[in-house]
């Protein structure tokens, strides 16, 4: 609380000197460019520079800017970036998110680079008077930004509008990947990303007894070169984009490729047994008669049991 309290007397300060600059240099169009940030922002027409005791006495900010007039406390609208130090997760916020010692809420969500942004509203209080300060935190690549957006709550719809415009303006390269069109209202989902992951757990399982399969009926060589079709398929067949249901597949494939080459050479190197061997029994020996001496006449044969009946 003393944080933010003490933001909005930096602010108030920003107002006094805002005041004694002549009108038409506080009407000048910015825009902002920052390579080290990884971002250009060209600010909805009235925004100046604010003074430089902002950023001196908070060194988290890294650029701020005024518009419009001081209200009665001297506070003045006031707009602040700043840097989060590393890159942001897709998770939305929550109301369980907002801590107990702040008054705030979650408020719509903005439009960028087609994604939906949280704005976290913070509500405080100076003499008296209610503020306001919205909150957005963009998804930026090497790190995320955060813009913050002071004004009076008197000025409500206008801290709205001018966040929007200002978050709709900015440019940057994010960490996050757009979902395709055809995934629809689902893409919005926080399971989503699990979703997708299962999915592709789920076939890469199924695409290793295949080739368990392949291997164990198909001549020598065939798993082999299934597996570097469809790594090649997955560079040829799908450009770099970053669409992330494009990149799971792509990734999908060349996973599978390259386990399929693997357990390919092993399958072209390893020494198969016969598929169809049969192996009879041995047969048992046939006794054998004793030789007869030569010139010995074998003996009649054994009268049979029943007489051969007399022939008419």
């Amino acid at each position: 609380m003393n944080q933010r309290f003490s933001l909005l007397l930096v602010v108030a300060l920003a107002a006094m000197v805002v005041s004694l600059v002549p009108a038409s240099a506080a009407r000048a169009a910015e825009t902002i460019n920052d390579p080290k940030l990884g971002f250009a922002l060209t600010l909805p027409d009235g925004f100046v520079p604010a003074p430089p005791e902002i950023c001196q006495r908070n060194p988290k900010i890294a650029h701020a800017y005024t518009f419009g007039e001081p209200d009665e406390n001297g506070v003045i609208i006031t707009l602040m970036i700043e840097p989060m130090g590393g890159t942001i997760g897709r998770e939305r916020l929550k109301p369980q998110d907002i801590p107990t010692n702040i008054h705030g809420e979650i408020g719509s969500p903005v439009r960028w680079n087609g994604f939906d942004l949280d704005q976290f509203i913070v509500y405080e209080r100076l003499h008296e008077q209610q503020y306001l300060t919205y909150n957005v935190q963009v998804p930026l690549k090497p790190q995320a930004i955060q813009l913050k957006l002071v004004g009076p709550s008197s000025r409500n719809a206008e801290l709205e509008q001018l966040m929007a415009q200002t978050v709709l303006q900015l440019n940057g390269q994010s960490n996050w990947l757009a979902s395709t069109p055809a995934a629809g209202s689902i893409a919005t989902s926080p399971n989503y990303g699990t979703i997708l992951l299962l999915v592709a757990i789920a076939a890469i399982v199924i695409a290793i007894a295949l080739m368990w399969i392949i291997s164990r009926h198909a001549p020598r060589g065939t798993l082999l070169t299934i597996a570097a079709v469809l790594y090649l398929a997955s560079y040829i067949l799908i450009p770099d984009t970053r669409v992330r249901e494009m990149r799971l597949l792509q990734g999908t494939m060349r996973l599978i490729g390259f386990i399929g080459i693997v357990l390919g050479l092993f399958d072209a190197f390893r020494k198969r047994k016969p598929k169809y061997a049969v192996f009879a029994p041995p047969l048992p020996p046939m006794p054998m008669s004793p030789p007869m001496p030569v010139g010995t006449i074998p003996p009649p044969p054994l009268p049979s049991d029943r007489a051969t009946p007399p022939i008419d």
